[in-house]
């Protein structure tokens, strides 16, 4: 991966103007009159991230509680500051891209693209597509302050016209044959770390079949790429903002061609079974009905599953919170996994690489003989397989206010009581008993945090009949005082309820192995008020970033508003991973307020 940083960095004399304009411009849409990325990317695309059409995706943002709330009348002002702290800060950087801030954030007008492209004879490419339309002129001065920069480097220079499409190439690294070109063609900016991969694409924009030593199929020819989208809902430009894709193997595989330590290595994926790891990807869409943002990401693995990927034994189970989980939870996620498996088919593999008994002796050395009791078969054996995980933010707030707790569901709870001992005897240089409503636990010694830090409290207890692991000694006391009452759980609480009626609607059907539950509200809600703590905001004023002072002067300019201001824009959200024959796909999602 060293390579493709190299690229880009080669990037970055383009890339602050140009990335920034992707990230946050409010342009009006001007479609650009060519094929879409998908029409032009060869087959051999290792990465691709596109936005379809930035107007769309801006307009659907605005329709979210986010932008909503930056709107309210009661917090405009305080986001029109900080926005102009922001162009403050621009304005110290304006020489280097002599362009306008808000002049910059109009250029994109369409289809934003950013991908890496296979070559047989070299390195990866990497190839962007920016349409600016009538923005050409703006997008002209980025372009032109790039080369001047280049050209104060000494970086040779030459020109370059591929079909129609004329190109400023410079050589930035010599050995490798690296090039910075870009050029425009029909209103789109066009820049690649190498000219070779234009040539294909840009016949096919022109309506030309291919030479022959160039790739004739597109990426949707790739069936890895075709499955990916299918599997994040990208297949109409309509359903989704923005959508990736990456092939991992053969990234890595095209970066280390001619790599002789490098090819062993890769050849022994299919061994490891990480030869079925056929890509990883995501996408994103806004305002889809009754949810305000959706997100899709999806691992596609290779059936049947073999090897590191054969120990992902994640299983379908029961998703109702436990009765000690607070109704007043900021998050809370539960899982089913079957650790006994995963360990056999782990250990298996690894004898295989190391010889019969390798894996056992390894385990008993650096696992088993330091925590004091046998690994297997008195930790992993004793788990059922469920696993949750809660976040709770204590009141009074502080910065220490915020707490996680991972439990793991016990088959022998008592048994379990005695394994525990047996540990903190062995441990007792960093771990001490704790009593807390009755209850017996071990809290662990830590070295003190760094002034103004958060200190974590780390300390472990059974409790209902799971093992709990927390960073916060009084999260587990607050977990060890609970009524157990399953109607003070959050099982009863109405948001809880709304939120896993839509996991299952996004199920589908399907039986779900994760399913995730979390209140923005509740960190919201930290992080207003520790930002009025005299603490932070002695911290922000007196800091060396002049954005974290400025920062500081917009809040002391315009005070927050009450909370409940900000509180009626947040909406719970929630995930569900499924497990099935495609790979591991995960769904997340806000829910519109007020729906």
């Amino acid at each position: 991966m060293l390579a493709l940083s190299r690229q880009i960095n080669y990037l970055r004399p383009l890339g602050c103007g140009l990335l920034f304009t992707v990230l946050f411009s409010q342009a009006a849409l001007v479609r650009a009159e060519r094929p879409t990325a998908t029409r032009l990317l060869p087959q051999k695309t290792l990465f691709y991230a596109r936005i379809p059409d930035i107007h769309q995706l801006q307009e659907r943002f605005k329709d979210t509680a986010l932008a909503k709330m930056s709107q309210d009348p009661k917090l405009a002002p305080l986001v029109k500051q900080v926005y102009g702290a922001v162009g403050t800060a621009w304005s110290e950087l304006k020489t280097q891209i002599d362009v306008p801030l808000d002049e910059l954030l109009a250029i994109p007008q369409g289809e934003i693209l950013l991908a890496l492209v296979d070559q047989q004879d070299g390195q990866p490419a990497l190839v962007a597509m920016i349409d600016v339309k009538d923005h050409l002129p703006s997008a002209q001065k980025v372009l032109d302050r790039a080369a001047a920069e280049l050209d104060k480097r000494d970086a040779p220079r030459t020109e370059e016209t591929i079909g129609d499409l004329k190109m400023t190439v410079y050589q930035v690294e010599r050995r490798r044959g690296t090039q910075l070109a870009f050029g425009v063609k029909d209103g789109t900016v066009v820049i690649a770390t190498a000219t070779g991969p234009l040539k294909s694409i840009v016949a096919r924009w022109n309506g030309e079949k291919p030479a022959k030593d160039d790739p004739q199929g597109v990426i949707t020819d790739n069936p890895s790429f075709a499955a990916m989208m299918r599997s994040v809902k990208a297949e109409h430009d309509a359903d989704v903002q923005a959508a990736a894709f990456i092939d991992p193997i053969a990234t890595v595989s095209a970066y280390t061609r001619g790599n002789a330590g490098a090819s062993l290595a890769l050849a022994a994926l299919p061994v490891l079974g990480l030869d079925g790891l056929k890509g990883l990807g995501g996408s994103i869409a806004f305002g889809q009905g009754e949810f305000d943002m959706v997100v899709h990401g999806h691992i596609l693995l290779q059936q049947p599953r073999a090897g590191v990927i054969d120990m992902i034994q994640l299983e379908p189970g029961t998703y109702a919170p436990e009765r000690w989980v607070p109704g007043d939870a900021a998050s809370y996620m539960t899982m089913h996994w079957d650790l006994a498996e995963t360990y056999t088919k782990g250990g298996k593999l690894f004898d295989s690489l190391q010889g019969e008994g390798a894996f056992a002796r390894v385990v008993k050395e650096r696992i088993s003989d330091y925590v004091g009791v046998e690994f297997e078969h008195e930790l992993i054996a004793a788990t059922e397989g469920r696993i949750s995980h809660i976040t709770y933010v204590m009141k009074p707030v502080s910065l220490n206010s915020r707490g996680s707790l991972f439990a793991f569901k016990l088959k022998d709870p008592d048994a379990f009581q005695k394994t525990m001992i047996v540990i903190a005897e062995k441990q007792a240089a960093i771990m001490e008993n704790a009593t807390y409503a009755g209850v017996k636990y071990y809290k662990f010694k830590v070295p003190p945090a760094p002034e103004n830090q958060p200190q974590p409290t780390p300390c472990v207890g059974i409790f209902d009949g799971y093992l709990m692991v927390s960073d916060r000694t009084a999260l587990l006391e607050k977990i060890f005082s609970s009524p157990l009452d399953p109607a003070k759980s959050l099982a009863a609480e109405l948001e809880y309820k709304l939120i896993f009626s839509k996991i299952l609607k996004h199920a589908g059907g399907a039986k779900p192995s994760l399913i995730a539950f979390d209140r923005p509200e509740e960190g919201m809600r930290l992080m207003y008020e520790l930002s009025g703590a005299d603490s932070i905001r002695d911290r922000m004023k007196n800091a060396d970033n002049p954005l974290f002072k400025n920062l500081n002067k917009a809040l002391e300019d315009n005070p927050l508003p009450p909370f409940e201001v900000i509180a009626k824009y947040l909406a719970p959200s929630g995930g569900v991973l499924l497990n099935d024959e495609t790979g591991l796909h995960y769904t997340g999602f806000t829910l519109r307020r007020g729906n």
